[in-house]
């Protein structure tokens, strides 16, 4: 889910990499735990990764790294030979 989360993101579907990376972090991790380790309030959390939420790039980047981290993934971004 997580990966599904950054492809939405990558693909410029930011209200379903929102929700994807909210159900993954509430499943994986859980708020209260991911806000100590972000230093954010879980309730901050949960409204920013809500549809109508507006994270900043810097906090959204700050969720993706700790989850990220917690799995001990690696995650890269490549181009695809697509039609030109």
């Amino acid at each position: 889910m997580l990966e599904e989360a950054l492809d939405a993101f990558v693909n410029n579907d930011l209200e379903t990499g929102k929700l994807l990376l909210r159900d993954y972090a509430n499943a994986n991790v859980g708020f209260e735990t991911l806000g100590e380790q972000l230093h954010k309030s879980p309730k901050s959390l949960m409204r920013m990764l809500s549809v109508e939420g507006n994270p900043r790039v810097d906090n959204l980047f700050a969720v993706v790294s700790q989850l990220k981290a917690r799995e001990g993934v690696s995650l890269s971004v490549r181009a695809s030979a697509g039609p030109r």
